[in-house]
């Protein structure tokens, strides 16, 4: 999937730490805070998918890549895991970490937006409670 320069290319973003620490992208970003990555055919993939499919091979259809340690910036692998979506809302319950991407202009539908996944956020805690 991935040519062996599109390999070299994408580990050379990435300032590498210790196994237990976040691995930050150095690359550019998506305007929320995630990776970027375009490789040698002009796709551009979320840098964190990247990562899994490195080192795994794929990402199964359907599933999103999770960060376990809440840094989206963060392409450790360690530090990736696949699930659905509601796992991934679930690990944001759970430890009450919730991604924090820059808003550019506050807008009438993002108060809708943040309104909503407050309202989501209240319903859950309570199923979960």
């Amino acid at each position: 999937m991935f040519t062996l320069k599109d390999q070299e290319k994408f580990w050379s973003k990435v300032s590498k730490g210790s196994i237990t620490e976040c691995w930050p992208w150095k690359g550019g970003t998506n305007g929320k805070n995630y990776g970027c990555f375009r490789d040698c055919c002009g796709t551009v993939w979320g840098a964190h998918r990247v990562a899994i499919i490195l080192i795994k091979g794929h990402i199964a259809k359907g599933k999103v890549v999770r960060h376990l340690c809440n840094n989206s910036i963060c392409v450790n692998p360690l530090h990736l895991a696949e699930g659905s979506q509601a796992d991934n809302v679930g690990d944001y319950l759970k430890t009450g970490v919730y991604p924090k991407h820059p808003v550019k202009e506050p807008s009438y539908t993002q108060e809708i937006k943040i309104l909503n996944r407050c309202v989501i956020q209240n319903m859950a805690k309570k199923l979960l409670d």
